[in-house]
């Protein structure tokens, strides 16, 4: 993603003048790497045909870790969003603040665009996984269920040739 290296320190926004500004930015590179690390985690999970149940410890535990990225994640998109509505940008004398200003008010709600597509992007990986999942689990009950009903047709067949 582009927004992992965001540097914003080349066009002259000084961290010491524009602490809100920074924290925006680095609450979202440490937000965007949790979400990397969790769509990587369901990416990598295969759910087995004939031992699903395996699976479902994973699955929980990437549920709650995207539970807690949401909650983390509204919270800096609130605080973006609060920003946004008043921003405060202190520049170098030497830049055209007026154009800094659009650039980094721009980029920075471009940036909280991009991050909501991401998290709708982890929502619907999870939901594949968790429908695979079902559907391993049904896939097994309705094997259990085949076997069962032909071995009770076996022993039907026996009882009337033979009992």
């Amino acid at each position: 993603m582009n927004d992992k290296n965001f540097n914003i320190k080349k066009i002259g926004l000084k961290e010491d003048d524009n602490p809100d500004f920074y924290k925006l930015i680095s609450n979202h590179n440490v937000l965007i790497s949790e979400w990397d690390r969790i769509n990587k985690i369901i990416l990598s999970l295969k759910i087995h045909k004939l031992c699903p149940f395996k699976s479902k410890t994973d699955i929980s535990s990437i549920l709650n870790n995207i539970g807690q990225l949401q909650i983390d994640y509204k919270k800096w998109e609130n605080s973006v969003i609060k920003f946004l509505d008043k921003p405060k940008l202190i520049f170098e004398k030497e830049y055209n603040s007026e154009v800094s200003f659009l650039y980094f008010t721009e980029r920075l709600s471009d940036i909280k665009i991009n991050f909501s597509f991401n998290m709708n992007i982890i929502a619907n990986n999870c939901i594949l996984i968790q429908e695979s999942y079902r559907s391993k689990v049904n896939f097994l009950i309705a094997i259990i269920s085949a076997s069962i009903s032909t071995i009770g047709l076996i022993i039907a067949i026996l009882t009337i040739f033979f009992g």
